[in-house]
């Protein structure tokens, strides 16, 4: 019997960095404070829906607590829709008033969020009434919608690789919903007088350079200026582009540059996590369904503190936001909606016997210059198997591994993927049982695949169809069953 994992990755092997400058990931301490300030632009060409429409965005990230591999910060995010110049003429000649004068209230929202050592975000869920953020909940953060404007807008940090990365070095990043984004390394420049480094990405639906072999697609470019001191992103300018057909039919553009940067100590310090947390709280139970009277209790609690404390901080706009929403709430009115754009909402992969498996590119943990992508094994099926390093499955199923990396050689990917937040794990264990079979970090492609459970096993096919799946762990029968699999596949 032959112990078995989990079909999952295809091999590419990427060149070596050429010697360079490092890209630094962000150096984040306790109390800093980065204010971004930008603009977006969204516009539609379909004929039945044709418009151009303009957006002020400012983000504020503000951090909570750090530690050596982590940092967890309080980011908010607040658009306001400008007028549109033509018809802010047109009503001053009718009216005699100025839409400019008259804004309207931005849309604000506050998310928590953890950036680990590598520049990788997951949203984050304190622990309790008393923000314990070491027992706190991750979750995938989100990535910049296709089809609307970003509610939390998260651009500004870089995903590194395992092995970090210098000035002309290349790597890919997985992405749980979509085609994994490519992201490069240019060289060095200037911002504001002083140095920097453009970093690009680029990631698309499938089919988008054929456009005849796909109805709808999608095209996401970013740059990005970043400091190499302190791993900063000091410009970011991101371009979605939607087609339908041979034609493009809706664009959103966003362009935001660092302002300022403070640090704030003591009793200011204070001040502004009390904000956050009162703003994180007052806005965790927004979305359920309440009569007036639980509303009207709600906005009560909101302005009650409001004129305890009536000198806010910099994060006031999240609290105010919240008062307008659970007012307009409590009234039966539909709150603002800000987004315009809805072409074809991207959904995430389908992980079914039968379909497509989801591409991803890992590296692997002894070799980090060593690349599988999925997408790149169209030769020979793959056998993906996502474990817990140091757990009490994790020794039996990497002799699976192994055992089907000697049984079946070239003809088979045997793609063992460490789940951990740290590579070093795997490394020691693999070490440890004097593995011959590679094995790779799989942090990124959790959520991809959606692992609850270790191991978890995938055969994929060698077009990338999902052939089997197992989730109940491994056994002395685990191994025959996926010998069996394969044989049958190789036939």
């Amino acid at each position: 019997m032959f112990p078995v994992g989990f079909a999952l990755l295809i091999l590419s092997s990427a060149p070596t960095a050429p010697p360079g400058l490092a890209v630094a990931a962000p150096k984040l301490q306790r109390g800093d404070e980065l204010i971004y300030i930008g603009e977006i632009a969204e516009s539609s060409d379909r004929p039945d829906n044709r418009f151009k429409k303009k957006h002020l965005l400012e983000v504020r990230m503000f951090v909570l607590e750090t530690d050596a591999e982590s940092a967890d910060c309080a980011v908010m995010t607040s658009l306001t829709t400008l007028p549109d110049d033509a018809v802010a003429k047109a009503v001053l000649v009718v009216s005699g008033s100025d839409p400019a004068k008259n804004r309207p209230s931005p849309t604000v929202h506050l998310q928590l969020i953890r950036v680990d050592s590598r520049g990788r975000t997951h949203l984050l869920e304190p622990a309790g009434p008393l923000f314990a953020f070491d027992r706190a909940k991750l979750s995938p953060a989100p990535v910049a919608p296709l089809d609307g404007l970003p509610i939390h807008e998260l651009g500004f940090f870089v995903p590194l690789p395992v092995e970090g990365a210098k000035v002309g070095s290349s790597w890919a990043i997985a992405d749980p919903a979509r085609t994994p984004a490519v992201w490069t390394a240019k060289g060095e420049t200037t911002w504001n007088g002083a140095r920097a480094l453009e970093l690009t990405a680029v990631q698309k639906s499938t089919g988008w350079d054929q456009p005849g072999s796909t109805v709808d697609g999608w095209h996401r470019s970013e740059s990005i200026l970043a400091s190499p001191e302190d791993g900063f992103a000091s410009a970011v300018h991101r371009d979605i582009s939607r087609r339908s057909g041979g034609d493009i039919v809706g664009r959103i553009a966003a362009k935001y540059e660092l302002q300022q940067t403070n640090r704030y100590v003591g009793t200011r310090y204070t001040e502004l996590r009390n904000e956050v947390e009162r703003a994180w709280q007052f806005g965790r139970d927004l979305p359920v369904q309440r009569n007036s009277a639980e509303w009207q209790a709600r906005l009560g609690k909101i302005q009650r503190y409001l004129d305890d404390h009536p000198t806010g901080t910099s994060f006031r706009p999240a609290v105010e936001s919240l008062q307008r929403r659970t007012d307009a709430a409590s009234r039966g009115t539909a709150p603002v909606v800000v987004s315009s754009i809805r072409i074809h909402p991207v959904e995430p992969a389908l992980l079914r016997v039968g379909y497509p498996a989801p591409d991803f590119v890992v590296a692997d943990v002894d070799r980090p210059t060593g690349r599988f992508r999925l997408s790149a094994n169209k030769a020979k099926p793959t056998v993906a198997i996502f474990f817990k390093p140091g757990s009490a499955t994790s020794k039996e199923t990497l002799l699976v591994a192994e055992a089907l990396y000697q049984h079946f050689g070239d003809k088979v990917s045997i793609v063992p993927l460490a789940i951990g937040a740290k590579a070093d794990g795997a490394v020691r264990q693999r070490e440890e049982l004097k593995l011959k079979v590679p094995v790779y970090d799989g942090f990124d492609i959790r959520d991809t695949y959606r692992v609850t459970t270790f191991p978890q096993i995938f055969i994929l096919e060698p077009n990338g169809q999902l052939n089997w799946t197992t989730d109940a762990g491994i056994g002395p029968e685990t191994g025959y069953l996926i010998k069996t699999q394969l044989e049958g596949l190789l036939k």
